[in-house]
């Protein structure tokens, strides 16, 4: 998780993928309040309601999405690439695609 800021400087998209929170993964949460506040774009599959309980006024800088289609219309190449974050068997990871 050390490495995962260190990383996202490089991205120019954040995708939340909606992954259930608990307490083994608030670190994801973190990350993804962290690249709202230094103006990353960031994509979520969560509801609106939800984005504004778990990142309050940051929230609104969320664009909300309902398919990975919409995602990919509003993406434009911009020689970064695409960071997911998703919790995966209680395990976190920060997966980079390009």
């Amino acid at each position: 998780m050390a490495r995962a800021p260190k990383m996202m400087h490089g991205v120019g998209n954040v995708i939340d993928t909606g992954f259930p929170v608990g307490r083994g993964n608030r670190g994801n949460l973190q990350l993804i309040a962290m690249v709202l506040e230094w103006g990353k774009r960031v994509n979520t599959f969560r509801p609106q309601d939800l984005t504004k309980k778990l990142f309050s006024r940051r929230a609104e800088k969320m664009i909300h999405c309902s398919s990975i289609q919409t995602i990919l219309d509003q993406t434009k190449p911009a020689g970064k690439q695409n960071m997911f974050i998703r919790e995966n068997n209680a395990r976190k990871e920060v997966i980079k695609r390009g």
